[in-house]
């Protein structure tokens, strides 16, 4: 089960007063370290339908270091190219070094780092007030 991170009244007036990139950055900024999100979870928190490959463009234009974008991967867990800043295979150090795991095939293992969508210290539980959505 998938949560959105604040009832629709809420994200209706950030949605008018927050640009869609800020709204991205803001959402990728609550991944926990030793988590990842994919385009698609962080597109759908963002209230953006079909949204993936936006969050992809909005990964590859962020310039703000605090925006963790190497925590965002593909529905299939790969990495991205456009993130190895440094060397080839900078996302998936900068992953590992948060303690994110990878499968033999080089994918990171989702089954057990995705993140939950929860802001980090957060537990929403099923009876809040917050709105859920199955997935």
């Amino acid at each position: 089960m998938r949560k959105q991170l604040l009832p629709a009244a809420v994200r209706k007036v950030l949605c008018m007063t927050e640009s869609l990139y800020e709204r991205i950055y803001r959402i990728t900024r609550m991944i926990p370290c030793g988590k990842v999100a994919t385009y698609g979870q962080i597109a759908e928190l963002a209230g953006i339908l079909r949204g993936g490959h936006t969050v992809g463009f909005a990964m590859a234009a962020c310039r703000d270091e605090t925006v963790p974008c190497h925590r965002v991967v593909d529905r299939f867990g790969r990495t991205k190219s456009a993130f190895d800043t440094y060397s080839s295979g900078t996302q998936r150090a900068l992953l590992e070094s948060e303690g994110v795991g990878f499968l033999p095939d080089g994918r990171v293992n989702l089954s057990s780092f995705l993140w939950d969508g929860d802001p980090p210290g957060i537990s929403v539980s099923e009876d809040s007030s917050v709105n859920h959505m199955v997935k």
